[in-house]
C-alpha cells in the first residue's frame, strides 16, 4: 500500500468515531442504499427519480464528502452502492477482502475558480488569487482528505501558489460547504468542481483550472457486498453506466466515462 492509501486508512479509523449517515442495519424488502459524493446531488437525485419512476424501486441516497462516506462504510454502514469521488478512496475499500463486489471508473470532473455571482470579474491565471483583493478562498478542506480539497491543494501546489495562499484558505467539510461560503460573499473566490459551479446561480464561474496539474478527477462507482445479492443493486449499477444516465450526468456537467463522449 503506497504512502497516501496509508494516510487514507489511517484517517479512516479516525473519522470512524464521528458516527454513521449510511443506515446500519437493513430489515427485510428495505429499498436499495446509494452513498454518492456531495458534488454529484443534484445529477443522483434526477438520475434515482427517473430510475424509480420507470422502475418501482426505490433508492434511498445519502451525500457527504467520500471521506465521510468510506468510512463509515469501512466501519461497516450497509450501503449498497458508493459513489466515490476519489479514486485513492476507492482504492482503500477494495483493500478490503470481500467488501467491494465490483467497480468502475464513471464519471470524470474538473476545478474552476468561482466569484460571488454579480463579481464581473474573470481571471486570466490562478496567480492572480494572490491579489490583496482576494483576501479569502474557500476550498474543501484537504486536511481532511476531501477529495475537491485535495485536488485543489494540489493544482495549487504545482502551480507554486499553495504557500502563499494558505494562511487564507478557508475550509469546508465537503466542496459544496466551500461553494457555498462563496454563495453567500463570506469569501472572496473559491475552488470547486466544474459541476458545482455549473449548478448554483449564486457564483461565477471566472476560470478553468488546467487538468495538467492536477490528477484527473475520477468518480468509481463501486457495487459492494451489502448488494452483492442482490439483482435490484445489480441492475442500478448497470443502469448508471447507461446511455440513459449518462446523459443526465453530461446535462449537469459530469464526463461520462463508461458511454462514448468528449470529457
Amino acid at each position: 500500500m503506497g504512502s497516501w492509501s496509508r494516510r487514507l486508512a489511517g484517517f479512516a479509523l479516525l473519522l470512524g468515531l464521528l458516527g454513521w449517515g449510511c443506515r446500519a442495519q437493513a430489515p427485510v424488502e428495505t429499498p436499495l442504499l446509494l452513498c454518492a459524493a456531495a458534488s454529484t446531488t443534484g445529477a443522483v437525485e434526477e438520475i434515482r427519480d427517473r430510475y424509480t419512476r420507470q422502475t418501482g424501486q426505490a433508492v434511498e441516497l445519502n451525500f457527504a464528502s467520500t471521506a465521510t462516506l468510506a468510512t463509515q462504510i469501512r466501519s461497516g454502514a450497509e450501503a449498497d452502492l458508493f459513489l466515490a469521488a476519489n479514486e485513492g478512496w476507492a482504492r482503500v475499500l477494495t483493500g478490503i477482502p470481500g467488501l467491494v463486489v465490483d467497480r468502475i471508473d464513471l464519471l470524470g470532473n474538473g476545478l474552476v475558480v468561482v466569484l460571488p455571482k454579480g463579481n464581473g470579474r474573470s481571471l486570466r491565471s490562478p496567480r492572480e488569487l494572490l491579489e490583496a483583493s482576494f483576501a479569502s478562498v474557500a476550498v474543501a478542506n484537504p486536511d481532511s482528505m476531501v477529495p475537491a480539497g485535495l485536488y485543489a491543494r494540489e493544482a495549487l501546489v504545482r502551480l507554486d501558489l499553495w504557500e502563499s495562499l494558505r494562511s487564507r484558505m478557508v475550509y469546508g467539510d465537503n466542496v459544496r460547504t466551500a461553494l457555498a461560503y462563496v454563495e453567500t460573499g463570506s469569501v472572496a473566490a473559491g475552488i470547486v468542481y466544474r459541476t458545482d459551479a455549473l449548478a448554483s446561480s449564486g457564483v461565477d464561474l471566472a476560470l478553468e483550472i488546467s487538468p495538467r496539474v492536477h490528477r484527473k478527477i475520477r468518480y468509481p462507482l463501486l457495487l459492494l457486498s451489502h448488494g452483492a445479492h442482490s439483482a435490484a443493486a445489480r441492475e442500478l449499477f448497470e443502469y448508471l453506466q447507461g446511455a440513459e444516465a449518462a446523459a443526465l450526468f453530461r446535462k449537469h456537467g459530469f464526463a461520462h466515462l463508461s458511454q462514448a463522449g468528449p470529457e
